[in-house]
């Protein structure tokens, strides 16, 4: 999977949306999963 590849070395998900034409909610969930220590507190709304 592509996004994965990008993942090891990104994490902007504004540049996932732009790349892969994803939504807001899945960018961010995508980079929480690969990369969990960069978010303290959920920034998405519940």
């Amino acid at each position: 999977m592509k996004v994965v590849g990008v993942l090891r070395f990104q994490v902007d998900p504004v540049t996932l949306m732009t790349v892969f034409g994803i939504g807001n909610t899945t960018a961010v969930r995508y980079v929480r999963t690969a990369h969990p220590g960069q978010f303290d507190v959920d920034p998405t709304p519940p």
